[in-house]
Protein backbone atom coordinates (compact mmCIF):
# COMPACT_ATOMS: atom_id res chain seq x y z
CA UNK A 1 0.00 0.00 0.00
CA UNK A 2 1.05 3.41 -0.84
CA UNK A 3 2.65 5.61 2.02
CA UNK A 4 0.74 8.90 2.39
CA UNK A 5 2.22 11.61 4.87
CA UNK A 6 2.68 14.40 3.19
CA UNK A 7 -0.73 15.85 4.09
CA UNK A 8 -0.51 14.32 7.87
CA UNK A 9 -1.29 16.89 10.28
CA UNK A 10 -1.11 16.26 14.09
CA UNK A 11 -4.49 16.29 15.45
CA UNK A 12 -3.56 17.47 19.15
CA UNK A 13 -1.50 20.41 20.33
CA UNK A 14 -0.26 23.07 17.84
CA UNK A 15 2.68 22.13 15.34
CA UNK A 16 5.24 24.85 13.39
CA UNK A 17 4.91 23.82 9.69
CA UNK A 18 8.90 23.01 10.22
CA UNK A 19 8.61 20.71 12.97
CA UNK A 20 5.50 19.03 10.75
CA UNK A 21 8.03 18.99 8.00
CA UNK A 22 10.37 17.09 9.43
CA UNK A 23 8.17 14.53 11.28
CA UNK A 24 6.45 13.53 7.57
CA UNK A 25 10.08 13.03 6.41
CA UNK A 26 10.82 10.48 9.35
CA UNK A 27 7.43 9.24 9.37
CA UNK A 28 8.14 8.93 5.04
CA UNK A 29 11.22 6.67 6.16
CA UNK A 30 9.78 4.43 8.76
CA UNK A 31 6.18 3.78 7.24
CA UNK A 32 7.97 2.83 4.47
CA UNK A 33 10.54 0.87 5.96
CA UNK A 34 13.45 2.64 4.85
CA UNK A 35 14.62 3.13 8.45
CA UNK A 36 14.00 -0.37 10.01
CA UNK A 37 12.64 -0.82 13.69
CA UNK A 38 15.43 -1.25 16.06
CA UNK A 39 17.51 0.64 14.13
CA UNK A 40 18.99 4.49 14.49
CA UNK A 41 17.34 7.17 12.55
CA UNK A 42 19.72 9.70 10.79
CA UNK A 43 21.48 11.79 13.64
CA UNK A 44 20.13 15.15 14.13
CA UNK A 45 23.08 17.07 11.80
CA UNK A 46 22.06 14.96 8.88
CA UNK A 47 17.98 15.42 9.55
CA UNK A 48 19.01 19.08 9.68
CA UNK A 49 20.73 19.07 6.27
CA UNK A 50 18.42 16.76 4.70
CA UNK A 51 14.71 19.08 6.04
CA UNK A 52 16.69 22.81 6.18
CA UNK A 53 15.67 23.49 9.33
CA UNK A 54 17.20 24.15 12.73
CA UNK A 55 18.72 21.89 15.17
CA UNK A 56 15.84 23.33 17.84
CA UNK A 57 13.26 21.84 15.28
CA UNK A 58 14.75 18.68 14.24
CA UNK A 59 14.42 17.92 18.08
CA UNK A 60 11.20 19.01 18.31
CA UNK A 61 10.06 16.61 15.93
CA UNK A 62 12.35 13.80 17.52
CA UNK A 63 10.85 14.25 20.71
CA UNK A 64 7.06 14.16 19.27
CA UNK A 65 7.23 11.02 17.85
CA UNK A 66 9.47 10.01 21.43
CA UNK A 67 6.09 10.52 22.71
CA UNK A 68 3.62 8.25 20.35
CA UNK A 69 5.99 5.50 21.04
CA UNK A 70 7.72 5.26 17.53
CA UNK A 71 11.31 6.38 18.41
CA UNK A 72 12.83 6.15 21.45
CA UNK A 73 16.81 7.21 22.87
CA UNK A 74 19.44 5.12 22.98
CA UNK A 75 22.98 5.52 24.57
CA UNK A 76 25.23 3.57 22.23
CA UNK A 77 22.54 3.67 19.59
CA UNK A 78 21.27 7.52 19.32
CA UNK A 79 17.78 7.69 18.48
CA UNK A 80 15.69 4.11 17.42
CA UNK A 81 13.00 3.17 15.72
CA UNK A 82 10.46 1.15 18.16
CA UNK A 83 9.13 -1.90 16.90
CA UNK A 84 5.35 -1.46 15.79
CA UNK A 85 4.00 -2.98 18.51
CA UNK A 86 5.27 -0.55 20.92
CA UNK A 87 3.41 1.92 19.56
CA UNK A 88 1.45 3.80 21.04
CA UNK A 89 -2.22 2.66 19.23
CA UNK A 90 -4.29 4.11 21.07
CA UNK A 91 -3.18 7.66 19.86
CA UNK A 92 -5.24 9.06 17.47
CA UNK A 93 -2.50 10.42 15.29
CA UNK A 94 -0.81 7.28 15.12
CA UNK A 95 -3.98 5.40 14.32
CA UNK A 96 -3.91 8.17 11.41
CA UNK A 97 -0.77 7.80 10.03
CA UNK A 98 -0.86 3.99 10.23
CA UNK A 99 -4.28 3.56 8.28
CA UNK A 100 -2.45 5.51 5.37
CA UNK A 101 0.55 2.93 5.42
CA UNK A 102 1.92 -0.34 4.64
CA UNK A 103 1.04 -1.57 8.27
CA UNK A 104 -2.41 -1.03 8.13
CA UNK A 105 -3.68 -4.66 7.07
CA UNK A 106 -1.53 -6.12 10.28
CA UNK A 107 -3.17 -3.16 12.29
CA UNK A 108 -6.75 -4.42 11.53
CA UNK A 109 -5.53 -7.52 12.17
CA UNK A 110 -4.71 -6.64 15.90
CA UNK A 111 -7.67 -3.95 16.18
CA UNK A 112 -10.24 -6.69 15.33
CA UNK A 113 -9.13 -9.00 17.96
CA UNK A 114 -9.35 -6.26 20.48
CA UNK A 115 -13.09 -5.17 19.26
CA UNK A 116 -13.87 -9.20 19.74
CA UNK A 117 -12.27 -8.95 23.13
CA UNK A 118 -14.01 -6.06 23.95
CA UNK A 119 -17.14 -5.16 22.41
CA UNK A 120 -19.44 -8.16 22.96
CA UNK A 121 -18.90 -7.69 26.80
CA UNK A 122 -19.40 -3.81 26.70
CA UNK A 123 -22.85 -4.76 24.99
CA UNK A 124 -23.68 -7.00 27.76
CA UNK A 125 -22.78 -4.16 30.27
CA UNK A 126 -24.58 -1.52 28.01
CA UNK A 127 -28.00 -4.18 28.23
CA UNK A 128 -27.69 -4.04 31.68
CA UNK A 129 -27.15 -0.56 32.74
CA UNK A 130 -27.86 1.48 29.47
CA UNK A 131 -29.95 4.77 29.97
CA UNK A 132 -32.93 5.94 27.95
CA UNK A 133 -30.67 8.41 26.60
CA UNK A 134 -27.84 6.23 26.22
CA UNK A 135 -30.93 3.51 24.01
CA UNK A 136 -32.17 6.61 22.01
CA UNK A 137 -28.56 7.90 21.00
CA UNK A 138 -28.02 3.76 19.87
CA UNK A 139 -31.19 3.67 17.98
CA UNK A 140 -30.58 7.51 16.12
CA UNK A 141 -27.09 5.81 15.22
CA UNK A 142 -28.71 2.79 13.56
CA UNK A 143 -31.30 4.78 11.91
CA UNK A 144 -28.71 6.81 10.02
CA UNK A 145 -26.94 3.42 8.87
CA UNK A 146 -30.68 2.29 7.42
CA UNK A 147 -31.38 5.95 5.86
CA UNK A 148 -28.31 6.41 4.34
CA UNK A 149 -28.30 6.15 0.56
CA UNK A 150 -25.78 3.54 0.56
CA UNK A 151 -23.00 2.17 2.77
CA UNK A 152 -20.05 3.98 1.82
CA UNK A 153 -21.50 7.27 2.05
CA UNK A 154 -20.35 9.90 5.15
CA UNK A 155 -23.50 9.62 7.02
CA UNK A 156 -23.43 5.78 6.62
CA UNK A 157 -20.12 5.15 7.94
CA UNK A 158 -20.80 7.77 10.52
CA UNK A 159 -23.80 6.20 11.60
CA UNK A 160 -22.15 2.80 12.28
CA UNK A 161 -19.07 4.58 13.75
CA UNK A 162 -21.61 6.33 16.88
CA UNK A 163 -23.44 3.43 16.77
CA UNK A 164 -20.72 1.63 18.17
CA UNK A 165 -19.33 4.61 20.04
CA UNK A 166 -22.68 4.73 21.87
CA UNK A 167 -22.82 0.94 22.91
CA UNK A 168 -19.15 1.68 24.42
CA UNK A 169 -20.28 4.75 26.50
CA UNK A 170 -23.75 3.02 27.56
CA UNK A 171 -21.54 0.39 29.34
CA UNK A 172 -20.67 3.26 32.04
CA UNK A 173 -16.93 2.12 31.97
CA UNK A 174 -14.80 5.42 31.69
CA UNK A 175 -11.46 2.85 30.44
CA UNK A 176 -13.49 1.32 27.87
CA UNK A 177 -14.91 4.97 26.67
CA UNK A 178 -10.85 5.17 26.00
CA UNK A 179 -11.08 2.78 23.13
CA UNK A 180 -13.40 5.36 21.03
CA UNK A 181 -10.54 6.68 18.62
CA UNK A 182 -9.21 3.10 17.58
CA UNK A 183 -12.16 1.70 16.80
CA UNK A 184 -14.01 4.37 15.30
CA UNK A 185 -10.72 4.46 12.68
CA UNK A 186 -11.07 0.82 12.50
CA UNK A 187 -14.60 0.93 12.21
CA UNK A 188 -14.09 3.20 8.72
CA UNK A 189 -11.46 1.78 7.61
CA UNK A 190 -13.12 -1.47 7.28
CA UNK A 191 -16.37 -0.55 5.89
CA UNK A 192 -14.01 1.27 2.89
CA UNK A 193 -12.35 -2.18 2.65
CA UNK A 194 -14.82 -4.23 2.65
CA UNK A 195 -17.56 -2.30 0.92
CA UNK A 196 -17.13 -4.35 -2.42
CA UNK A 197 -18.65 -7.19 0.09
CA UNK A 198 -22.66 -5.66 -1.14
CA UNK A 199 -24.21 -9.18 -0.51
CA UNK A 200 -23.15 -8.47 3.25
CA UNK A 201 -25.01 -5.21 3.57
CA UNK A 202 -28.37 -6.13 4.21
CA UNK A 203 -27.17 -9.01 6.93
CA UNK A 204 -24.69 -6.05 8.05
CA UNK A 205 -28.06 -3.61 8.80
CA UNK A 206 -30.22 -6.89 10.07
CA UNK A 207 -27.27 -7.70 12.63
CA UNK A 208 -26.59 -4.44 13.95
CA UNK A 209 -30.45 -3.58 14.40
CA UNK A 210 -30.68 -7.13 16.52
CA UNK A 211 -27.58 -6.20 18.61
CA UNK A 212 -29.92 -2.77 19.46
CA UNK A 213 -33.07 -4.85 20.13
CA UNK A 214 -31.27 -6.64 22.75
CA UNK A 215 -29.83 -3.98 24.58
CA UNK A 216 -33.54 -2.37 24.22
CA UNK A 217 -34.72 -5.65 26.11
CA UNK A 218 -32.30 -5.50 28.47
CA UNK A 219 -31.24 -8.91 27.44
CA UNK A 220 -27.39 -8.87 28.02
CA UNK A 221 -26.86 -12.51 27.16
CA UNK A 222 -28.36 -12.44 23.63
CA UNK A 223 -26.65 -8.64 23.36
CA UNK A 224 -22.63 -10.33 23.75
CA UNK A 225 -24.14 -12.88 21.01
CA UNK A 226 -24.91 -10.04 18.71
CA UNK A 227 -22.27 -7.96 19.04
CA UNK A 228 -19.63 -11.27 18.50
CA UNK A 229 -21.86 -11.98 15.43
CA UNK A 230 -21.21 -8.08 13.63
CA UNK A 231 -17.89 -8.73 14.23
CA UNK A 232 -17.62 -12.68 13.00
CA UNK A 233 -18.59 -11.36 9.34
CA UNK A 234 -16.19 -8.17 9.67
CA UNK A 235 -13.63 -11.39 10.04
CA UNK A 236 -15.30 -13.31 7.30
CA UNK A 237 -15.36 -10.05 4.83
CA UNK A 238 -11.47 -9.20 6.01
CA UNK A 239 -10.61 -13.33 4.30
CA UNK A 240 -12.32 -12.71 1.46
CA UNK A 241 -9.93 -9.46 0.70
CA UNK A 242 -6.99 -11.38 2.21
CA UNK A 243 -6.67 -9.15 5.32
CA UNK A 244 -4.76 -11.32 7.63
CA UNK A 245 -7.06 -13.17 10.43
CA UNK A 246 -6.02 -15.73 13.35
CA UNK A 247 -8.50 -18.53 13.13
CA UNK A 248 -7.64 -19.19 16.67
CA UNK A 249 -8.83 -15.52 17.61
CA UNK A 250 -12.68 -16.69 16.25
CA UNK A 251 -12.43 -19.90 17.85
CA UNK A 252 -11.37 -18.57 21.41
CA UNK A 253 -13.07 -15.42 21.76
CA UNK A 254 -16.32 -16.26 20.64
CA UNK A 255 -16.66 -18.87 23.52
Amino acid sequence: MEVKVKELKVKKGKITPSRQAVVNILLEQILSGQLKSGFPIPTETEITKQSSVSRTVVREAIHLLTAKGILSSNGQKGTIVQHFQDWNHLDADVISWVRSSRLVNSFLEHVLEIRLIIEPEAAALAAIRASTSDILKIEEALAQMETAQHMQSEKAIMGDILFHESILLASENIILARFKDLFSAAIEMSIQLTFSQSKNIELSLRRHRDLFEAIYLRDHVEARKRAFAILEQSAKDFKALKIPVRPDALMVLGR
